[in-house]
Formats: C-alpha cells, sequence, structure tokens
C-alpha cells in the first residue's frame, strides 16, 4: 500500500454493521443499493454469498476483504443455507499531509489502496473486526475514538498481510524496501537518486518512477524525511552544535541544513531543541 496514503489516512467511522441470519432473514438475502453512500470496508467470517459491484460479480466465502466506494451500484446476496455472515465499516476518509507546520486536507472518493475483493489468511481478523463492533454498540466513554484505532490497526495489518504474500515477491515493493534500507544505512553520506539505483541494478527514471509510485515521495525527499529525523533526534538528545549535527546526517551545509529542517518541521532547528 502506499506509504504516503497510510501516513495521511484519516477516516470518519459513521457506523460499524454486523450482517448475520436475522438481518438476512428481515431482507429475503438480497441486499441492493443502486447508488452507494459511503465507504465500506468489510470482512466475511462465514458463510457464502455473490457480491456484484457495478455489474462486476465475485463470488464471497469466509476469509475474503471486501471494500466499496460512494456512488457504486451494489448487489450482495447470499442462501438461507448459507448465510453470509460479515462485519463492516462505513466511513467517508481524506487525507492529511503536513507541509512544515501547516496540514493540507483532501477529501478523497476512491476505493483504499488495496484490492476490491481479496481473501486474506489470518482467521484473526474476525476478532479484530467484532471488537470494533462490540466498541461501537457500547457506546462507552470515548467508543468513537476506539473503533477508529481498531480500523487504523485494521488497514496496517491488511497492509502487512498483503506485503507479506508469496505472490508478491517480485513486486516493485522489494526495491523500495531496498532502498530505504539503503537511506538508513547511508544517511550520513553524500547519497544521490543514481547511487541508489545503481545499488538495486535499476535506471534512475524507473527507480524514481517506482519509488514515487509506492511512497508518494521523490527518492531525494525520503532521504531527506530520514534525515530529519536523525537531526530531531540529536537535537533532543546530544549538546551538538547546528553544524555538527548537519554534517551527522549528511548535510555539511549548515545554511542549508537549517533551510531544509524548517521546511520539514515547520520551526528552525534551534527553536526545536529548545522547544
Amino acid at each position: 500500500m502506499d506509504y504516503e496514503f497510510l501516513e495521511s489516512f484519516t477516516p470518519r467511522i459513521l457506523h460499524v454493521n454486523h450482517r448475520e441470519q436475522s438481518y438476512w432473514e428481515e431482507f429475503q438475502y438480497k441486499l441492493y443499493r443502486e447508488s452507494t453512500v459511503m465507504h465500506l470496508l468489510a470482512y466475511v467470517y462465514t458463510g457464502e454469498g455473490m457480491l456484484e459491484l457495478d455489474h462486476k460479480k465475485t463470488s464471497l466465502s469466509e476469509g475474503m476483504i471486501f471494500q466499496h466506494r460512494p456512488g457504486q451500484r451494489l448487489l450482495l446476496t447470499t442462501s438461507p443455507e448459507r448465510p453470509l455472515g460479515h462485519y463492516s465499516f462505513s466511513y467517508q476518509y481524506g487525507l492529511v499531509r503536513w507541509e512544515g507546520a501547516d496540514s493540507v486536507w483532501n477529501d478523497k472518493s476512491g476505493i483504499l489502496p488495496i484490492p476490491e475483493v481479496f481473501r486474506v489468511p489470518d482467521r484473526s481478523m474476525k476478532d479484530d473486526f467484532e471488537n470494533a463492533f462490540k466498541f461501537w454498540t457500547s457506546k462507552n466513554k470515548g467508543y468513537e475514538w476506539r473503533v477508529k484505532l481498531a480500523m487504523l490497526d485494521i488497514v496496517n495489518k491488511i497492509d502487512l498481510l498483503l506485503e507479506n504474500d508469496p505472490a508478491s515477491n517480485t513486486a516493485p515493493h522489494k526495491y523500495i524496501e531496498e532502498a530505504i534500507g539503503l537511506m538508513k544505512a547511508n544517511y550520513s553520506k553524500p547519497v544521490s537518486r543514481e547511487w541508489l539505483a545503481k545499488q538495486l541494478s535499476l535506471s534512475p527514471g524507473y527507480f524514481s518512477i517506482i519509488f514515487k509510485r509506492h511512497t508518494g515521495f521523490t527518492p531525494i525527499e525520503y532521504l531527506h524525511k530520514i534525515r530529519m529525523d536523525e537531526a530531531k533526534k540529536l537535537l533532543k538528545t546530544s549538546r551538538l552544535a547546528i553544524n555538527e549535527i548537519a554534517r551527522e546526517v549528511g548535510l555539511p551545509d549548515p545554511f542549508y541544513f537549517t533551510r531544509l529542517f524548517t521546511a520539514h518541521v515547520g520551526i528552525p532547528p534551534r527553536e526545536f531543541r529548545n522547544g
């Protein structure tokens, strides 16, 4: 999943649903929406059914996750013999990105950057969705916050499951992880896009394209994020002068380091240290 998306993803939970035998009996084993109005992320823990989104049909069974976005034609059917049991989040979301001390909000209408329908091997996912449903129905103090945290944890778990899928071993994200490892090991040195690409046996152009696509940042922007995080640690845990810290993080020009740090954090290094 896009790392920039994960960092920026901010959901507003509208409802947590539980569909099981009694629900399907009431609605004659069919759920139809001419045009959906919310985002939905669901986990099937039992039964079988058929999902039709914008006339595209997919069979559902235990262990499957599915999602839809607003504005889709939805038809979900099941049977009395094997009724679907699933939990789901109905939500809206936006992306928040920090630019220095300012935040930028973008409303989003697309689905999460994961497959529309897929199976997960981790059966503990049922417990995660079920606990979110229990938080929601309890209406105890802070229940909305707890449900939001539960959804974020689920999205993170889905990302890890997809990333560790053996079928993705040759996917570009392997290059991304290797590149980030190289950045973390060499941020104090004069690292360039060309050097990183060479270590991965990729052309600089292709490397830049896949890195930006999968992280939301150029390679050098990501390298600077690592450098600034290290600089923040040194500012708070050492007595090194600003120019020494600049050298420690691979930026020997203290004036450039200060401009970069201020743009990244929103305040100059000295104010960060004293704050």
